[in-house]
């Protein structure tokens, strides 16, 4: 149901799409062109936080917008720059009106 129920088996789902993103990039070339949004389910503690940094270098990432979360960017812009040197990592206010979900820990 969630990441952490398996943080092995979430990361190995990442690495099996971001396997299918590339066979589909080299099949059809304009694919490479479009891009993708990678929305990370909020858990940013610990394994959740090696989870990110994963997709990150997985996908080969070239930014990343944190929400409301300073310090989260922070730790991603330490932990990425040695080995993604192009990456940007930024911060965005949450937009009025929304409420947290803390669904995961």
């Amino acid at each position: 149901k969630t990441p952490n129920e398996n943080p092995n088996l979430y990361k190995k789902l990442i690495t099996v799409l971001k396997d299918a993103i590339s066979l589909r990039c080299e099949t059809i070339p304009s694919s490479l062109f479009s891009g993708a949004i990678i929305n990370t389910s909020g858990w940013i503690k610990d394994e959740g936080f090696r989870c990110i940094t994963h997709a990150a270098r997985e996908f080969e990432c070239s930014l990343i917008i944190v929400i409301d979360q300073e310090r989260l960017r922070i730790e991603l812009t330490r932990d990425l720059k040695d080995d993604m040197k192009d990456i940007k990592v930024i911060s965005a206010p949450k937009s009025g009106g929304v409420r947290n979900f803390d669904f995961i820990d």
